[in-house]
């Protein structure tokens, strides 16, 4: 019977052995899904961080725009407001202008006149 005990008990090792290889391998493969849980879950992640900075961007470069069609409808604006007050000015000038070349027209015919009264009628 000392052969029986013996053999019961290399039977009731194996027994403890299976059972200890097969929950480590259980453990192997929980600690397996949590890897891929938590790969999964870092993907996940890491997509949404991705879609709201490209948000965040589009949303920047839009402002820009936004900004920047303002800064030229100004530049545009000033720009116009000074071409009209060059226009005036030149306006302006052009008429002093005229003035002064009527003023001395009249100035020039009237010497002209008056150099005719005095030859005709010095004669």
């Amino acid at each position: 019977m000392v052969a029986s005990g013996a053999h019961g008990s290399e039977s009731r090792q194996n027994g403890r052995r299976i059972d200890a290889l097969r929950e480590i391998k259980e453990t192997e493969q929980r600690i397996e899904e949590e890897k891929q849980k938590a790969r999964s879950e870092a993907d996940d992640i890491v997509e949404e961080a991705r879609n709201e900075a490209n948000q965040l961007l589009e949303e920047t470069v839009q402002e820009a725009e936004r900004e920047a069609e303002e800064h030229v409808t100004e530049a545009r604006e000033d720009a116009q407001e000074r071409a009209d007050e060059l226009l005036a000015e030149a306006d302006d000038e052009a008429e002093d202008l005229r003035n002064v070349s009527e003023t001395q027209l009249d100035e020039a015919a009237e010497a002209v006149i008056d150099r005719f009264k005095s030859r005709v009628g010095g004669s």
